[in-house]
């Protein structure tokens, strides 16, 4: 998982994480975790800065 995620650092999502994040938007509120969805995006940006 770590490999997809350091790649989408730099290329858009594939289906694969599009389809995770829409999961994590629709399931995190129902878990109380509801900005989830919002950390996936921060550890790519940080993924950005710890590969470039």
């Amino acid at each position: 998982m770590l490999e997809v995620l350091a790649t989408c650092a730099f290329k858009p999502m594939n289906f694969i994480l599009l389809f995770f994040y829409q999961f994590l938007i629709e399931h995190g509120p129902e878990e109380n975790r509801g900005l989830v969805d919002q950390d996936l995006i921060f550890y790519i940006e940080v993924l950005r800065y710890q590969v470039g």
